[in-house]
């Protein structure tokens, strides 16, 4: 599963400390999968930023500590979904492609865009009867800084698995990298619904950025 695959990737990178193969143990206790575990530590990891989302429209549920704080350097949190235009339902695809989002921050911004909106189109395809989703497709196609063409593209090919992001911050550069976990092996539909994207620092850098914030937030 997907969650297996982070959990792996998780490790792979070295973050596989004797305090995260602690909470590890805790976690599988408490009667959760190894790969369950693995994704609870990711989530109160202060470097990693993650949030919770649900379908059919990607609706923010929950956001730890790391994503909550950058978040706020958009702004107050109210203010940044109402520019974004979700304030009932914060929304990440909205929050990132939007032109008063993390749209003008994006180095990367069409890498992000083409990835993003290839994500999204393969999601509407799967499940053409989702009104929802088909809306929020039609809806950020429109955004300004949306090359006009994509709207008539054929989003044929399979997107990667991993998200890389560069968020400018003044002089400095924040870069992460996202990957989506669901839950393949769920007991009921609630949590078959439920996606966790988590947004690993890809150097020092933006590893004790995000740990400040999370220290800070």
């Amino acid at each position: 599963t997907q969650a297996a695959f982070t959990a792996n990737f998780y490790a792979s990178i070295g973050s596989e400390t004797d305090e995260a193969l602690k909470m590890t143990e805790n976690f599988l206790k408490k009667g959760y999968t190894a790969e369950q575990a693995k994704l609870k530590v990711v989530w109160e990891n202060p470097s990693i930023a993650s949030i919770c989302s649900a379908m059919p429209n990607m609706t923010i549920l929950q956001a730890n500590v790391a994503a909550e704080a950058f978040i706020g350097l958009l702004g107050p949190k109210e203010d940044v979904w109402r520019r974004v235009g979700c304030v009932e339902q914060p929304n990440i695809m909205r929050l990132t492609l939007h032109p008063q989002g993390l749209q003008p921050l994006l180095k990367n911004w069409q890498q992000v865009c083409t990835l993003l909106l290839s994500r999204l189109h393969r999601e509407v395809t799967a499940d053409s009867s989702n009104r929802e989703l088909c809306a929020l497709f039609n809806e950020v196609i429109q955004y300004h800084g949306i090359p006009t063409q994509w709207r008539q593209t054929l989003w044929s090919e399979a997107p990667q698995p991993v998200l890389p992001l560069q968020v400018g911050m003044g002089e400095q550069s924040l870069s992460v990298f996202s990957m989506i976990s669901t839950f393949g092996t769920a007991i009921d539909i609630t949590a078959d619904e439920l996606r966790v994207e988590s947004f690993f620092p890809a150097d020092d850098i933006s590893a004790a950025f995000l740990q400040q914030l999370s220290a800070n937030g």
